[in-house]
């Protein structure tokens, strides 16, 4: 559905080539690579004409694919609304994103948060004096922005008005609760994965330092572009360079044995 918009005949048929080996990462039916070994996760091969090869500096070579030409191209909205790099883990996109920044002109204004801890365990007073603000903000996790948020370039012509709001984290392994205050944006050069889902990119470049890990990811990778070329993939071996071999996370049970 989102390939077909009215192509040649030879075109509808790599589209429909395209389209059934995606269908078919989702649904774990590609060869696997481990086949004597069916308790480990599927090793599928990616075809040659989606993979990226680097010998040195994977992260630069996979910017260079996804956004080729950056310092001409960044200012019109449709050239970065169009594409993303993607990457299983928040620790790999925060550095993506520093690196797309390293390469942007101008001035680069960091916005720091404020946070405060509500609500310390009762009966211990010295627990608000024991966590300084500087492990407060450090802390990163899902729901909340980071302590440093970097922003640049603009909207010229336009005015948004993003108020810093007070947010606190759902997650309850932390030893005490506290809110931060910050402005609710996220520097989106790179994203993780599952944030991708429901996207229609032009290009993308998948970016594994790391396997696949959960159930479906490679199939929310390969499925979220608009054009077979627009996919690009830059796997990294454990023996140095990048191999053409990715795990396939597929858990069957989740597919056939639905009643």
């Amino acid at each position: 559905m989102r390939l077909h918009t009215g192509n040649s005949e030879a075109e509808n048929k790599e589209i429909e080539k395209f389209s059934n080996w995606v269908l078919d990462i989702g649904n774990g039916k590609l060869s696997n690579l481990n086949s004597d070994s069916p308790e480990c996760d599927a090793d599928i091969e990616i075809p040659e004409e989606f993979l990226v090869h680097a010998d040195t500096d994977p992260i630069d070579e996979i910017i260079q694919v996804t956004y080729p030409n950056l310092f001409e191209n960044f200012r019109p909205s449709r050239y970065l609304k169009g594409r993303a790099i993607l990457t299983p883990t928040n620790a790999v996109v925060d550095d993506i994103n520093t690196r797309v920044l390293d390469k942007l002109p101008g001035k680069t204004y960091t916005c720091l948060s404020t946070n405060a801890i509500i609500d310390p365990p009762s009966g211990d007073d010295n627990v608000e004096a024991s966590i300084s603000v500087k492990y407060l903000n450090s802390l990163n996790m899902s729901g909340i922005p980071k302590h440093n948020l970097i922003l640049c370039g603009g909207h010229v012509g336009t005015t948004h008005l993003i108020p810093r709001i007070d947010m606190a984290p759902s997650d309850e392994k932390w030893p005490v609760q506290f809110t931060r205050r910050q402005l609710p944006l996220q520097i989106c050069f790179a994203m993780k994965i599952n944030k991708s889902q429901g996207k229609s990119l032009e290009t993308v470049g998948l970016y594994l330092p790391t396997s696949i890990f959960t159930h479906g990811q490679l199939y929310v990778v390969v499925s979220r572009v608009t054009s077979s070329k627009g996919l690009h993939i830059l796997i990294c071996s454990e023996r140095g360079g990048t191999t053409n071999i990715s795990k396939n996370v597929v858990y069957e049970e989740v597919l056939y044995n639905l009643q």
